[in-house]
């Protein structure tokens, strides 16, 4: 591929199923992945880093990386966002930058009982990720999100 052509990915399913169908780790999950390995073959023959995760797809269905920036979220999304925790300096960053990913996991019958153990403290939420596993991409995308936004100095750890 020459520099600045791309290509697109998509996997199209017939679900015959009574219930959504997910990304997730389960057999009874979707799974679709495209796994790929692209360098510079000019001069420089190391391997650049590959830790590059789609979080989120735009409106023309390219994926991107959450370090490329996750579109802001309307006003009325973080204003909704941050109801959950007003005067909280932090979840109004978070909100301000992730409130769309954020209100998805948090409104999802699956990704909602994975949010709920991990935002608890719970040191083991294997048992809550097996039992809700088609969530996990959702919550992956949430946490890029959160860990991309910028929210560092609002957000004591």
């Amino acid at each position: 591929m020459k520099q600045g052509e791309g290509f697109r990915f998509q996997c199209n399913y017939q679900n015959n199923e009574d219930r959504a169908l997910r990304f997730g780790t389960s057999a009874t999950d979707e799974m679709c992945v495209l796994f790929a390995l692209i360098w510079n073959a000019g001069s420089e023959r190391d391997l650049p880093s590959q830790d590059c995760n789609i979080t989120w797809v735009d409106s023309s269905g390219v994926g991107h990386a959450a370090e490329v920036g996750f579109p802001r979220a309307p006003q009325a999304q973080a204003d909704l966002c941050v109801s959950t925790a007003p005067g909280d300096a932090c979840r109004a960053c978070q909100c301000g930058a992730c409130a769309a990913p954020l209100i998805k996991c948090a409104t999802d019958a699956d990704c909602k009982p994975i949010l709920d153990c991990v935002q608890g403290g719970s040191t083991d939420c294997t048992a809550v990720v097996d039992a809700h596993s088609s969530a996990v991409g959702l919550l992956f995308q949430a946490r890029s999100c959160v860990e991309a936004s910028g929210c560092a100095a609002a957000c004591p750890e």
